[in-house]
């Protein structure tokens, strides 16, 4: 089991402490420093950086972005899912796909990867490409969000 810290990234107050999670499973911790964006109580935080602390305790260096502004059509999860929005600002990502999985492993391949595949809605064997913009955990809703950009290439099955 793991240990997991986020840190406020501030040398002059000497990195304090924002949240720790103990106990994780090791696929959970690799899940959560995939993010690039940390959500949680309201507040935006952007990882800038990570470390392995002597005794295996994780370590996610974050700075405040700003105050969450929901999308319209957010709801809250319980168990592991994975929202697929189209980026298309900051203001505006539009919800494809949620996917729910039965262990952080299989979140994780999504997490880590470039490009993703979603269907295009009515069309059973037909897939759009989305290229990440970036990944986030949201604290307060349970879930992990893929934001990424339509490239434009299509699969048929």
């Amino acid at each position: 089991m793991e240990n997991l810290e986020y840190r406020l990234n501030d040398s002059f107050d000497g990195y304090p402490a924002l949240f720790q999670y103990k106990n994780l499973d090791t696929a959970e911790l690799a899940c959560r420093m995939s993010c690039e964006y940390y959500i949680k109580a309201g507040q935006v935080y952007r990882v800038v950086s990570s470390a392995v602390e002597p005794y295996e305790n994780c370590i996610l260096y974050v700075e405040k972005e700003g105050s969450n502004i929901p999308f319209p059509d957010e709801r809250m999860y319980k168990g592991i899912t994975l929202e697929i929005r189209e980026f298309i600002s900051r203001d505006s990502s539009p919800l494809i796909e949620v996917l729910e999985f039965k262990y952080h492993a299989q979140a994780l391949k999504y997490l880590q990867s470039d490009f993703i595949y979603t269907k295009d809605c009515g069309k059973q064997d037909t897939f759009h490409e989305l290229e990440l913009m970036y990944t986030e955990i949201d604290e307060d809703r349970g879930n992990y969000v893929f934001y990424g950009k339509r490239t434009g290439l299509k699969i048929h099955k």
